[in-house]
C-alpha cells in the first residue's frame, strides 16, 4: 500500500513544485525557494542561494521520480513486493537529501555573498 502510494504522490509532488507558476512565485528552486533568514538579505543573496542549491535538488527530484516510476512497474508486473518498499524508501530518501542538501548549499552560498558584500575589499574604497 505505501508502495502504491509513494508511486503516484512523488511525481505529483515533483510535478506541481517544478511548475512554472509556483517556481515564479516562489522562485528558480522550488522547495530552497522560500526567502527567509540570510537568504532574504537581499536579492543577490536569493541568487547566489539558488544558483547554489538548484542543481543538486533538480536532480534528487529527477531520481525521486524514476524511483517511483520503478515502484509503480515493481507493483503493476506483481514482483516481490519487499522491492517495491525498498524503492518507494529511496524515491522518498532522494527527496529527503534534495531538499536538506540544497537548503545547506543555499544558506552557505548565501552566507558566502553577505560576507563578500560586508568586505571592505569590495566597496571601492581603496581606489
Amino acid at each position: 500500500m505505501i508502495a502504491w502510494i509513494s508511486a503516484f504522490l512523488i511525481p505529483i509532488v515533483v510535478g506541481i513544485l517544478m511548475h512554472p507558476t509556483i517556481t515564479a512565485k516562489m522562485g528558480p528552486n522550488g522547495v530552497v525557494g522560500y526567502r527567509f533568514g540570510v537568504i532574504a538579505a537581499n536579492d543577490d543573496t536569493w541568487e547566489a542561494a539558488h544558483r547554489a542549491s538548484w542543481p543538486l535538488l533538480r536532480a534528487c527530484l529527477l531520481l525521486a521520480v524514476v524511483g517511483s516510476t520503478v515502484v509503480l512497474l515493481i507493483q503493476l508486473l506483481g514482483d516481490d513486493e519487499y522491492l517495491g518498499h525498498v524503492a518507494a524508501l529511496q524515491a522518498c530518501g532522494f527527496l529527503v537529501v534534495g531538499t536538506i542538501g540544497g537548503m545547506i548549499k543555499a544558506t552557505n552560498a548565501a552566507q558566502d555573498c553577505l560576507a563578500e558584500l560586508e568586505s571592505p575589499s569590495s566597496s571601492g574604497a581603496a581606489d
